[in-house]
């Protein structure tokens, strides 16, 4: 068994019973053993965080949730509470940091995925990956508080990068996400997005 199901199974996570391990590992173990930021918002009781740290043993790890219990301290981890889809305190946490790994884990509304990824891509490094999880919710009419749903935002950009042409449409952030977009792999309810 790999390594991060392994810490999965001891953590008490629920990634892997969704099937996310294996694709984590291919993505994330070429950081391994170097010095990098993570941050994943969703922290519920910190079994991902305790993985994270674990699996990352030279990473420091940066969670967001809004529930304060969920706050707890460790070396190299650090708990921020508040709501991931808010500017400004998100903006705070990143105050003077860049991410090399992104884990939104958080609140599935569509404005929670899709309005976190468009404050936070900015903070993300030039080679790091930006993931979605759970997106098997943007069918799920509980939380479609949008006109559109997170597969739909993500639909769009990947086809915005492979047009080529006079463009028939218009989105308000495209030439951002065109120009620094590298990939967006879509697996079963997750999706990894490279920046360049």
């Amino acid at each position: 068994m790999d390594e991060l199901a392994e810490l999965v199974k001891k953590y008490g996570s629920n990634k892997l019973k969704e099937g996310y391990m294996p694709i984590y590992e291919f993505y994330v173990n070429k950081w391994k053993d170097k010095e990098i930021n993570l941050m994943e918002i969703g922290v519920s009781s910190g079994a991902s965080i305790e993985m994270w740290h674990e699996y990352f043993k030279k990473a420091n790890i940066y969670g967001i949730d809004i529930r304060p219990e969920t706050k707890f301290e460790k070396e190299r981890i650090e708990i921020y509470i508040g709501d991931q889809t808010d500017e400004e305190f998100l903006k705070g946490v990143c105050k003077d940091k860049q991410f090399d790994i992104i884990i939104d884990d958080g609140g599935h509304k569509m404005s929670q995925q899709i309005g976190s990824f468009k404050i936070l891509w900015e903070y993300l490094k030039s080679g790091g990956l930006y993931v979605i999880e759970d997106l098997h919710t943007s069918y799920y009419n509980k939380f479609l508080d949008l006109d559109h749903t997170t597969m739909d935002f993500l639909l769009t950009k990947l086809n915005d990068l492979n047009l080529s042409g006079k463009r028939e449409y218009t989105i308000d952030d495209l030439n951002e996400y065109e120009k620094t977009i590298e990939f967006i792999h879509f697996y079963k309810s997750i999706v990894f997005i490279k920046k360049r």
